[in-house]
Parts: structure tokens; C-alpha cells; sequence
């Protein structure tokens, strides 16, 4: 599946948990003729209120990433996940 375009909504830092979240979201598309998919992920970041927000914003990609290939077909390796983001 290649990720041809990801959002990332609704950032905030949460300073009871001592991290960042934010809803990330990848429009995914099969190499098949299959139609596009949109996934949905709830995703952290432990950096500190005040690291720079290219650094969080690489830890909630990252923990997106990580949660999609946890999910079935990607976790055994049936399928891959594959970034294809045009700027």
C-alpha cells in the first residue's frame, strides 16, 4: 500500500501525560486496482512541550506508521507500507 498523502489534525500537548497527540491520517492506495483507502490513528509523541515541531511531528508519522503495521495483512508481512508523497 502506498501512502500518497498524510493529515495531521488536532495537535495539542497534553501536560498530565507529559506528551504530545494529534490524529494522523494516510490516504493509502493498493498497487492493485483496488480503490484508495483512508486509515485513521490516534498518536503521541513523549517529546517536551517546547521541542521543535518537526521533531513531534516525526514521532506522530512514526507512531502511525507503527500502528498500521500492526494491523492485519501488514503485521505478517502480506503487504508493505510504502511512502509516495508528492510536495
Amino acid at each position: 500500500m502506498n501512502v500518497t498523502r498524510i493529515e495531521i489534525t488536532d495537535p495539542r500537548f497534553d501536560p498530565d501525560a507529559a506528551r504530545h497527540q494529534a490524529h494522523v491520517s494516510f490516504d493509502m492506495q493498493s498497487a492493485s486496482d483496488a480503490g484508495p483507502v483512508l486509515v485513521h490513528f490516534l498518536c503521541h509523541s513523549p517529546r517536551r512541550a517546547d521541542d521543535p515541531a518537526s521533531l513531534v511531528t516525526e514521532d506522530l508519522i512514526a507512531d502511525a506508521l507503527r500502528q498500521a503495521r500492526r494491523m492485519p495483512g501488514f503485521r505478517r508481512g502480506e503487504r508493505r507500507i510504502v511512502l509516495r508523497l508528492s510536495a
